[in-house]
């Protein structure tokens, strides 16, 4: 499968500190340096999505890091119309327990909030909170594993609202310097609902110099009530030298 999309991109063919697009490392990045993302996102069939979202991550001090991110999201409304707008706004920090990016494997505390800010015909009016583990694991500089464990729920009107436990998985190889090819697992199950959603994702990441990482991932459904299939783009912007913790 990833053979398949590595002939379908081959200008994204062709990285070393590259985070994939659904499953986030547990090593924070260096101190006083800094990615920002800009995401674009469709999946077949869905009409309530993001598709699109800026995220900016710093390196705030020793075995810390601070993120937070804006969606563009897309709704359809009641009225058989739809709207596009700002969603809201996500808070994230990220403290490393043990390990580190120069050891065999690193294990992360992420606790998270969303806050009411964006378009009222978008997105919701409640806070939310949350939290997640985050673990890596690699044999060599080539061969990664990072996986994301993580609950979230809004802070009121918990009956009515989704509780969700979220959860990604990432096999990263490191085929050049400019090169890692991936293939995520990712999803969430909705408590309330007894849902499951699931993709499986064949992804290649692409350097363009020290600052700049383009990627693209191909999301196929797991399950029945996940979207057959999709397209994720991501362009990273590393500011400062690439280094985690």
């Amino acid at each position: 499968m990833i053979s398949v999309v590595l002939f379908a991109f081959p200008l994204l063919a062709v990285a070393h500190e590259s985070e994939p697009i659904n499953t986030e490392f547990a090593s924070p990045l260096a101190r006083r340096t800094a990615n920002l993302n800009l995401d674009f996102q469709h999946f077949r069939g869905r009409v309530d999505e993001d598709i699109a979202g800026i995220d900016f991550e710093y390196g705030v001090a020793s075995r810390m890091q601070f993120a937070a991110g804006i969606p563009l999201a897309h709704r359809s409304l009641s009225s058989g119309q739809s709207v596009t707008g700002a969603g809201n706004l996500s808070l994230s920090y990220r403290y490393l327990l043990a390990g580190g990016n120069k050891k065999v494997f690193a294990v992360s505390i992420n606790p998270e909030a969303e806050f009411p800010t964006g378009n009222p015909g978008i997105a919701e009016r409640a806070y939310s909170t949350g939290a997640a583990i985050h673990v890596d694991a690699h044999r060599g500089d080539k061969l990664w594993f990072h996986s994301n464990w993580g609950y979230e729920t809004p802070v009121a009107h918990f009956d009515e609202k989704e509780n969700n436990f979220n959860f990604a998985m990432a096999g990263m190889y490191k085929v050049t310097e400019s090169l890692h090819s991936v293939i995520e697992v990712f999803g969430r199950h909705e408590f309330n609902k007894s849902l499951t959603e699931m993709s499986i994702a064949p992804e290649v990441i692409y350097s363009i110099g020290k600052h700049w990482e383009l990627k693209a991932a191909v999301p196929l459904g797991a399950t029945s009530s996940t979207p057959s299939a999709g397209i994720q783009f991501r362009a990273t912007w590393k500011i400062g030298p690439s280094e985690r913790q």
